[in-house]
Protein backbone atom coordinates (compact mmCIF):
# COMPACT_ATOMS: atom_id res chain seq x y z
CA UNK A 1 0.00 0.00 0.00
CA UNK A 2 1.26 3.50 -0.80
CA UNK A 3 2.63 5.09 2.36
CA UNK A 4 0.65 8.29 1.90
CA UNK A 5 -2.66 6.41 1.70
CA UNK A 6 -1.61 4.17 4.55
CA UNK A 7 -0.97 7.30 6.61
CA UNK A 8 -4.46 8.59 5.87
CA UNK A 9 -6.05 5.21 6.63
CA UNK A 10 -4.22 5.07 9.93
CA UNK A 11 -5.72 8.40 10.99
CA UNK A 12 -9.22 7.42 9.84
CA UNK A 13 -9.01 4.17 11.78
CA UNK A 14 -7.99 6.03 14.91
CA UNK A 15 -4.52 4.54 14.93
CA UNK A 16 -2.11 6.45 17.16
CA UNK A 17 0.03 8.85 15.09
CA UNK A 18 3.18 8.09 17.07
CA UNK A 19 2.74 4.36 16.59
CA UNK A 20 2.12 4.68 12.87
CA UNK A 21 5.06 6.98 12.25
CA UNK A 22 7.36 4.88 14.40
CA UNK A 23 6.47 1.77 12.48
CA UNK A 24 6.61 3.40 9.03
CA UNK A 25 9.59 5.74 9.39
CA UNK A 26 11.94 3.88 11.74
CA UNK A 27 13.45 0.84 10.05
CA UNK A 28 13.24 -2.44 11.93
CA UNK A 29 16.38 -4.43 12.60
CA UNK A 30 16.03 -7.80 10.87
CA UNK A 31 18.40 -10.61 10.01
CA UNK A 32 19.51 -11.11 6.39
CA UNK A 33 17.30 -14.20 6.21
CA UNK A 34 14.22 -12.28 7.40
CA UNK A 35 15.00 -9.43 5.03
CA UNK A 36 15.12 -11.82 2.07
CA UNK A 37 11.91 -13.54 3.19
CA UNK A 38 10.16 -10.16 3.43
CA UNK A 39 11.29 -9.23 -0.08
CA UNK A 40 9.99 -12.52 -1.45
CA UNK A 41 6.68 -11.96 0.33
CA UNK A 42 6.30 -8.45 -1.06
CA UNK A 43 7.14 -9.67 -4.57
CA UNK A 44 4.60 -12.49 -4.26
CA UNK A 45 1.87 -10.20 -2.94
CA UNK A 46 2.48 -7.38 -5.41
CA UNK A 47 -0.51 -6.52 -7.55
CA UNK A 48 -1.68 -3.95 -10.02
CA UNK A 49 -1.25 -0.40 -8.87
CA UNK A 50 -4.20 1.95 -9.12
CA UNK A 51 -4.37 3.93 -12.35
CA UNK A 52 -6.95 6.38 -13.64
CA UNK A 53 -7.58 8.07 -16.95
CA UNK A 54 -5.77 11.32 -17.62
CA UNK A 55 -9.19 13.01 -17.76
CA UNK A 56 -9.83 11.89 -14.17
CA UNK A 57 -6.57 13.56 -13.18
CA UNK A 58 -7.46 16.74 -15.05
CA UNK A 59 -10.94 16.91 -13.49
CA UNK A 60 -10.00 15.95 -9.92
CA UNK A 61 -11.53 18.23 -7.28
CA UNK A 62 -8.15 18.85 -5.61
CA UNK A 63 -6.42 21.67 -7.49
CA UNK A 64 -2.91 23.05 -7.19
CA UNK A 65 -2.93 26.55 -5.75
CA UNK A 66 -0.10 29.01 -5.22
CA UNK A 67 1.16 30.71 -2.09
CA UNK A 68 3.43 32.88 -4.26
CA UNK A 69 1.88 33.13 -7.70
CA UNK A 70 3.51 30.81 -10.28
CA UNK A 71 6.53 30.33 -7.99
CA UNK A 72 5.58 28.47 -4.80
CA UNK A 73 2.58 26.09 -4.82
CA UNK A 74 0.82 25.06 -1.62
CA UNK A 75 2.72 21.74 -1.84
CA UNK A 76 5.81 23.19 -3.51
CA UNK A 77 9.42 23.78 -2.54
CA UNK A 78 11.40 26.93 -3.32
CA UNK A 79 15.16 27.14 -2.83
CA UNK A 80 16.70 30.50 -2.02
CA UNK A 81 20.32 29.95 -2.99
CA UNK A 82 23.50 31.96 -2.99
CA UNK A 83 27.05 32.27 -1.74
CA UNK A 84 27.85 33.10 1.87
CA UNK A 85 26.88 36.68 2.72
CA UNK A 86 24.53 37.14 -0.22
CA UNK A 87 21.49 37.73 1.99
CA UNK A 88 19.76 34.35 1.54
CA UNK A 89 18.43 34.17 5.09
CA UNK A 90 17.28 37.79 5.00
CA UNK A 91 15.34 37.17 1.79
CA UNK A 92 13.83 33.90 3.05
CA UNK A 93 12.65 35.49 6.31
CA UNK A 94 11.38 38.54 4.40
CA UNK A 95 9.34 36.35 2.04
CA UNK A 96 7.90 34.27 4.91
CA UNK A 97 7.14 37.40 6.97
CA UNK A 98 5.38 39.04 4.03
CA UNK A 99 3.33 35.90 3.45
CA UNK A 100 2.21 35.96 7.08
CA UNK A 101 1.29 39.64 6.77
CA UNK A 102 -0.59 39.08 3.51
CA UNK A 103 1.59 41.00 1.07
CA UNK A 104 3.87 40.27 -1.85
CA UNK A 105 7.66 40.51 -1.81
CA UNK A 106 9.83 42.29 -4.38
CA UNK A 107 8.50 41.27 -7.81
CA UNK A 108 6.35 38.42 -6.46
CA UNK A 109 2.65 38.44 -5.62
CA UNK A 110 0.65 36.22 -3.29
CA UNK A 111 -1.47 33.47 -4.78
CA UNK A 112 -4.95 32.16 -3.89
CA UNK A 113 -3.60 29.51 -1.47
CA UNK A 114 -2.87 32.28 1.02
CA UNK A 115 -5.42 33.04 3.72
CA UNK A 116 -5.45 35.12 6.91
CA UNK A 117 -4.83 32.02 9.06
CA UNK A 118 -1.66 31.01 7.21
CA UNK A 119 1.01 29.72 9.64
CA UNK A 120 4.78 29.46 9.16
CA UNK A 121 7.47 27.54 11.05
CA UNK A 122 11.05 28.80 10.76
CA UNK A 123 13.73 26.18 11.45
CA UNK A 124 16.78 28.31 12.25
CA UNK A 125 19.43 25.59 12.24
CA UNK A 126 22.56 27.61 11.37
CA UNK A 127 22.29 30.85 13.31
CA UNK A 128 22.58 30.76 17.14
CA UNK A 129 19.57 32.20 18.96
CA UNK A 130 21.26 35.44 20.07
CA UNK A 131 22.47 36.14 16.53
CA UNK A 132 19.00 35.42 15.17
CA UNK A 133 17.52 37.77 17.76
CA UNK A 134 19.75 40.63 16.57
CA UNK A 135 18.99 39.86 12.92
CA UNK A 136 15.24 39.92 13.57
CA UNK A 137 15.50 43.23 15.48
CA UNK A 138 17.34 44.68 12.47
CA UNK A 139 14.72 43.35 10.05
CA UNK A 140 11.68 44.36 12.11
CA UNK A 141 12.64 47.37 14.26
CA UNK A 142 9.17 48.93 14.27
CA UNK A 143 6.45 46.30 14.09
CA UNK A 144 2.91 47.64 14.08
CA UNK A 145 0.47 46.16 16.59
CA UNK A 146 -1.15 44.22 13.74
CA UNK A 147 2.17 42.84 12.49
CA UNK A 148 3.28 41.93 16.01
CA UNK A 149 0.06 40.00 16.60
CA UNK A 150 0.37 38.18 13.26
CA UNK A 151 3.94 37.15 14.08
CA UNK A 152 3.04 36.15 17.62
CA UNK A 153 0.16 33.94 16.49
CA UNK A 154 1.32 32.63 13.11
CA UNK A 155 5.10 32.89 12.67
CA UNK A 156 6.73 30.22 14.83
CA UNK A 157 10.43 29.53 15.23
CA UNK A 158 12.64 26.62 16.24
CA UNK A 159 16.10 27.90 17.22
CA UNK A 160 17.26 25.29 19.71
CA UNK A 161 20.86 24.11 19.73
CA UNK A 162 19.77 20.53 18.93
CA UNK A 163 19.70 20.06 15.13
CA UNK A 164 16.90 18.64 13.03
CA UNK A 165 18.30 15.96 10.74
CA UNK A 166 15.73 15.39 8.03
CA UNK A 167 17.23 12.02 7.10
CA UNK A 168 16.95 10.78 10.71
CA UNK A 169 13.64 8.93 11.36
CA UNK A 170 13.43 10.18 14.96
CA UNK A 171 13.87 13.78 13.85
CA UNK A 172 11.39 13.23 11.02
CA UNK A 173 8.83 12.23 13.60
CA UNK A 174 9.64 15.30 15.71
CA UNK A 175 9.00 17.58 12.73
CA UNK A 176 5.79 15.82 11.68
CA UNK A 177 4.41 16.23 15.20
CA UNK A 178 5.30 19.95 15.22
CA UNK A 179 3.62 20.49 11.84
CA UNK A 180 0.53 18.61 12.93
CA UNK A 181 0.33 20.18 16.40
CA UNK A 182 0.58 23.79 15.19
CA UNK A 183 -1.18 23.46 11.82
CA UNK A 184 1.78 24.70 9.78
CA UNK A 185 1.24 25.78 6.15
CA UNK A 186 4.75 27.06 5.35
CA UNK A 187 8.04 25.54 6.47
CA UNK A 188 11.19 27.69 6.24
CA UNK A 189 14.43 25.69 6.57
CA UNK A 190 17.78 27.43 7.09
CA UNK A 191 19.63 25.62 5.72
CA UNK A 192 19.89 22.49 3.53
CA UNK A 193 23.57 22.20 4.46
CA UNK A 194 22.82 21.28 8.07
CA UNK A 195 19.44 19.58 7.69
CA UNK A 196 19.69 17.43 4.54
CA UNK A 197 22.79 15.43 5.47
CA UNK A 198 25.85 15.33 7.71
CA UNK A 199 27.60 16.25 4.44
CA UNK A 200 25.85 17.13 1.19
CA UNK A 201 28.21 14.68 -0.48
CA UNK A 202 26.32 11.90 1.31
CA UNK A 203 23.84 10.95 -1.42
CA UNK A 204 21.98 8.45 0.75
CA UNK A 205 21.16 10.99 3.48
CA UNK A 206 20.25 13.70 0.97
CA UNK A 207 17.93 11.29 -0.85
CA UNK A 208 16.22 10.34 2.41
CA UNK A 209 15.74 13.99 3.34
CA UNK A 210 14.29 14.90 -0.05
CA UNK A 211 12.01 11.85 -0.01
CA UNK A 212 10.76 12.76 3.46
CA UNK A 213 10.05 16.37 2.49
CA UNK A 214 8.17 15.17 -0.58
CA UNK A 215 5.96 12.94 1.57
CA UNK A 216 5.02 15.61 4.11
CA UNK A 217 4.52 18.28 1.42
CA UNK A 218 1.82 16.15 -0.15
CA UNK A 219 0.41 14.83 3.11
CA UNK A 220 -0.02 18.17 4.88
CA UNK A 221 -0.43 20.61 1.93
CA UNK A 222 2.83 22.14 3.09
CA UNK A 223 4.75 24.79 1.14
CA UNK A 224 8.50 25.02 1.80
CA UNK A 225 11.26 27.59 1.46
CA UNK A 226 14.75 26.13 1.89
CA UNK A 227 17.92 28.20 2.10
CA UNK A 228 20.74 26.55 0.14
CA UNK A 229 24.40 27.36 -0.42
CA UNK A 230 26.06 27.58 -3.80
CA UNK A 231 29.54 26.68 -4.85
CA UNK A 232 32.24 29.35 -4.87
CA UNK A 233 31.35 31.53 -7.89
CA UNK A 234 33.62 31.46 -10.91
CA UNK A 235 35.01 34.63 -12.51
CA UNK A 236 32.41 34.20 -15.27
CA UNK A 237 29.64 34.05 -12.65
CA UNK A 238 31.01 37.08 -10.78
CA UNK A 239 31.12 39.15 -13.95
CA UNK A 240 27.76 37.86 -15.22
CA UNK A 241 25.57 37.12 -12.18
CA UNK A 242 22.45 36.81 -14.33
CA UNK A 243 23.95 33.61 -15.72
CA UNK A 244 23.46 31.76 -12.42
CA UNK A 245 21.82 28.34 -12.80
CA UNK A 246 20.75 25.41 -10.64
CA UNK A 247 24.00 23.59 -11.34
CA UNK A 248 25.62 26.03 -8.92
CA UNK A 249 23.63 24.56 -6.00
CA UNK A 250 26.04 22.88 -3.65
CA UNK A 251 25.57 19.18 -3.10
CA UNK A 252 23.49 16.39 -4.53
CA UNK A 253 21.76 16.88 -7.90
CA UNK A 254 18.42 15.91 -6.33
CA UNK A 255 18.39 19.16 -4.38
CA UNK A 256 17.71 21.22 -7.50
CA UNK A 257 15.55 18.56 -9.11
CA UNK A 258 13.15 18.44 -6.15
CA UNK A 259 12.33 22.15 -6.38
CA UNK A 260 9.32 23.91 -7.82
CA UNK A 261 11.51 26.99 -8.17
CA UNK A 262 15.09 28.07 -7.47
CA UNK A 263 16.03 31.70 -6.81
CA UNK A 264 19.77 32.28 -7.30
CA UNK A 265 21.34 35.32 -5.62
CA UNK A 266 24.57 36.91 -6.86
CA UNK A 267 26.12 40.20 -5.78
CA UNK A 268 26.48 42.88 -8.43
CA UNK A 269 30.23 43.02 -9.07
CA UNK A 270 30.30 46.60 -10.36
CA UNK A 271 28.53 47.82 -7.23
CA UNK A 272 30.86 45.80 -5.01
CA UNK A 273 33.94 47.34 -6.64
CA UNK A 274 32.43 50.81 -6.31
CA UNK A 275 31.86 50.17 -2.60
CA UNK A 276 35.48 49.08 -2.11
CA UNK A 277 36.80 52.16 -3.95
CA UNK A 278 34.62 54.49 -1.90
CA UNK A 279 36.22 53.24 1.30
CA UNK A 280 32.89 53.55 3.16
CA UNK A 281 30.68 50.51 2.73
CA UNK A 282 28.39 51.51 5.60
CA UNK A 283 26.48 54.01 3.45
CA UNK A 284 26.19 51.86 0.32
CA UNK A 285 23.26 49.58 -0.38
CA UNK A 286 24.31 46.13 -1.58
CA UNK A 287 22.88 45.32 -5.01
CA UNK A 288 21.89 41.72 -5.64
CA UNK A 289 20.93 40.00 -8.87
CA UNK A 290 18.11 37.51 -8.30
CA UNK A 291 17.66 34.98 -11.07
CA UNK A 292 14.65 32.72 -11.35
CA UNK A 293 16.90 29.81 -12.32
CA UNK A 294 14.10 27.26 -12.24
CA UNK A 295 10.37 27.84 -12.49
CA UNK A 296 8.33 24.71 -12.99
CA UNK A 297 5.17 26.74 -13.50
CA UNK A 298 6.47 29.48 -15.77
CA UNK A 299 6.80 32.28 -13.23
CA UNK A 300 7.56 35.70 -14.65
CA UNK A 301 10.36 38.04 -13.51
CA UNK A 302 13.08 35.78 -14.87
CA UNK A 303 15.67 38.06 -13.33
CA UNK A 304 15.84 41.38 -11.49
CA UNK A 305 18.00 43.52 -9.24
CA UNK A 306 17.21 44.40 -5.65
CA UNK A 307 18.96 46.63 -3.12
CA UNK A 308 19.62 45.66 0.50
CA UNK A 309 19.46 48.36 3.18
CA UNK A 310 22.84 49.89 4.05
CA UNK A 311 24.39 49.46 7.50
CA UNK A 312 24.13 53.19 8.17
CA UNK A 313 20.41 53.13 7.41
CA UNK A 314 19.90 50.07 9.63
CA UNK A 315 21.73 51.86 12.47
CA UNK A 316 19.21 54.69 12.09
CA UNK A 317 16.31 52.27 12.48
CA UNK A 318 15.42 51.35 8.90
CA UNK A 319 14.49 47.67 8.32
CA UNK A 320 17.27 45.39 7.06
CA UNK A 321 15.46 44.15 3.97
CA UNK A 322 15.57 44.02 0.22
CA UNK A 323 13.78 47.08 -1.09
CA UNK A 324 10.35 46.53 -2.54
CA UNK A 325 11.11 48.58 -5.65
CA UNK A 326 12.95 45.67 -7.27
CA UNK A 327 12.64 45.99 -11.03
CA UNK A 328 11.97 42.87 -13.10
CA UNK A 329 13.86 42.64 -16.36
CA UNK A 330 11.37 43.35 -19.13
CA UNK A 331 11.30 40.77 -21.89
CA UNK A 332 9.20 40.58 -25.03
CA UNK A 333 7.07 37.51 -25.71
CA UNK A 334 9.50 36.57 -28.47
CA UNK A 335 12.42 36.74 -26.01
CA UNK A 336 10.51 34.60 -23.52
CA UNK A 337 9.85 31.91 -26.09
CA UNK A 338 13.52 31.94 -27.11
CA UNK A 339 14.61 31.69 -23.47
CA UNK A 340 12.28 28.76 -22.75
CA UNK A 341 13.63 26.97 -25.82
CA UNK A 342 17.26 27.60 -24.85
CA UNK A 343 16.71 26.60 -21.22
CA UNK A 344 15.87 23.11 -22.38
CA UNK A 345 19.16 22.70 -24.22
CA UNK A 346 21.76 25.37 -23.50
CA UNK A 347 21.24 26.42 -19.87
CA UNK A 348 20.83 29.80 -18.21
CA UNK A 349 24.08 31.32 -19.50
CA UNK A 350 22.98 31.27 -23.15
CA UNK A 351 19.30 31.75 -22.40
CA UNK A 352 19.79 35.14 -20.73
CA UNK A 353 22.47 36.33 -23.14
CA UNK A 354 21.55 39.75 -24.46
CA UNK A 355 18.97 40.55 -21.78
CA UNK A 356 19.56 44.07 -20.48
CA UNK A 357 20.13 44.17 -16.73
CA UNK A 358 19.69 47.92 -16.61
CA UNK A 359 20.05 50.36 -13.72
CA UNK A 360 17.94 50.00 -10.61
CA UNK A 361 16.56 53.32 -9.44
CA UNK A 362 18.68 55.20 -11.98
CA UNK A 363 21.53 56.01 -9.59
CA UNK A 364 24.12 53.42 -10.64
CA UNK A 365 27.02 54.10 -12.94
Amino acid sequence: MDEEFAFADAEEDGEDLNTFLSESLIPKQVSPEEDLANKVKVTTEAGLRKVTSIIDVMEDDEKLEFVIQDLLPDTGLMYVAGASGSGKTILAIQVAGDIINGRGTLAWQLGPAWNENFKALFLSLEMPKKELQLRLHHMYPKLSDEERKAFMDRFLCYSDFEPLELWNPTHQLDLVLLIKEYGINLLLVDSASVSFASSLKNDEQVNESIKFLYKIRSRFNLAMIVVAHTRKPTIEMINNPENANINELFGHAGVGQSASSVIMMMEDEAQRKKTIKSGDGTNVEKVMHMVNAKARFGANAGAFKAKLTSKAAVDKGEPLMFRRDAIPIEMTEEQRRAINKQLATDGIADAFKGIDFGNLGGDEE
